[in-house]
């Protein structure tokens, strides 16, 4: 009979929370880049007026905050899924859970 390799491991999830958290965090930074866009167009030098100012009021300000309120709170969630995830799990566990990420994907 086989006996499972119980013997630590480095913990193969903080590899991918790390690679997601990374991810997030690029979106994060890419934000402020819509605050200007947005800015411009309304009450900004890129296009003006009563149209204008109906598309900022109502279509582009209202979602630009929300998005980026949203992606600061997925950081801190994946944070927080990192700092409570074990550094090292059995081997055996370690080649499952390789073994099922590789498989979903």
């Amino acid at each position: 009979m086989v006996q499972p390799d119980d013997r630590p491991v480095p913990n193969p999830a903080l590899e991918w929370l790390g690679q997601l958290l990374r991810r997030v965090q690029t979106a994060t930074a890419a934000i402020p880049t819509l605050d200007s866009p947005t800015s411009a167009i309304g009450p900004g030098p890129a296009w003006t007026g009563t149209k204008a100012n109906s598309v900022h009021d109502t279509e582009l300000a209202p979602v630009a905050r929300p998005f980026s309120q949203a992606l600061g709170a997925l950081a801190g969630d994946v944070q927080a899924e990192v700092n409570k995830t074990p550094k090292t799990v059995p081997a055996s566990i370690a080649k499952m859970m390789r073994m099922q990420y590789y498989n979903d994907r």
